[in-house]
């Protein structure tokens, strides 16, 4: 290659990298103004989904807040009723008062199996002792459903109440969704599960729920 063709095309690289440098200058500063750029289709559409609606500004959540909980003849209560606030709550007392028995309840309404909850290993196990041979268990939880991330409001209302019976005698022993004036909506557990995976609630998960039992395997 003679000198001449050497010059030019050195000449032609530097002019080149010259262009590429605001090239990439502008891209960068497309990102910076989008920040959504760069997203996979798939996590964009989710963002944009209604169904799967994602806070996306960090307001607090509105919808899947336990309200309150419920329960008759359950475990070692024969009827307690617990109202919680939005924020954190701190359940105490003394060994054997029946804390771990609201977990239970929840745990019970929201999907979970029986042997799940450590305490017993079907759901006759969880009926009060004391109640009697023929006894019923009834526990309730009740969730906000307001906001944007709400589960149907259009059928249920401002909350969705969990209702699930436990008969000695048998008989159905299965979830009833109810909406904010008490009238039954559902009995159908697809339905629960909808609901319960629009609202994020996995009460099977150790990082959701983690109790004394299910703690000691971290540490085996």
């Amino acid at each position: 290659m003679t000198p001449s063709i050497k010059k030019r095309s050195s000449e032609a690289s530097e002019l080149d990298a010259e262009a590429a440098v605001p090239k990439r200058q502008a891209t960068e500063k497309e990102n910076q103004a989008d920040p959504n750029a760069g997203v996979e289709d798939d996590v964009a559409e989710t963002l944009a989904s209604p169904k799967k609606a994602i806070n996306v500004v960090g307001q607090p959540p509105e919808a899947g807040i336990i309200k309150e909980v419920y329960v008759e003849n359950f475990m070692c209560h024969p009827k307690l009723r617990v109202t919680l606030c939005r924020n954190v709550n701190f359940i105490h007392g003394q060994n054997g008062s029946g804390k771990s028995a609201i977990l239970a309840a929840i745990q019970i309404c929201l999907g979970a199996s029986a042997s799940r909850t450590h305490r017993a290993r079907n759901l006759k196990g969880l009926v009060r002792k004391d109640a009697g041979p023929n006894a019923t268990a009834k526990v309730r939880v009740t969730l906000w459903n307001q906001g944007n991330d709400g589960y149907l409001p259009e059928t249920y209302g401002d909350s969705i109440t969990v209702e699930r019976t436990i008969s000695l005698r048998g008989g159905y022993n299965g979830y009833k969704l109810l909406d904010h004036n008490g009238k039954e909506r559902s009995r159908n557990k697809k339905d629960l599960h909808e609901m319960l995976d629009m609202l994020n609630i996995q009460v099977e998960n150790p990082v959701a729920v983690l109790d004394q039992d299910e703690a000691k395997k971290f540490l085996t």
